[in-house]
């Protein structure tokens, strides 16, 4: 999964770890949720 990308329509990207905790920075689960900005 690419998280940095420099073309295209900029996004907000929240990443949350959660599941068991299988070491340092290492998790079972990962959720991304995206958004963008709204047109006015």
């Amino acid at each position: 999964m690419r998280l940095n990308a420099y073309t295209g329509r900029p996004r907000l990207a929240i990443l949350v770890c959660s599941g068991r905790r299988l070491g340092p920075g290492s998790w079972s689960r990962r959720t991304v949720w995206y958004a963008e900005p709204t047109q006015r």
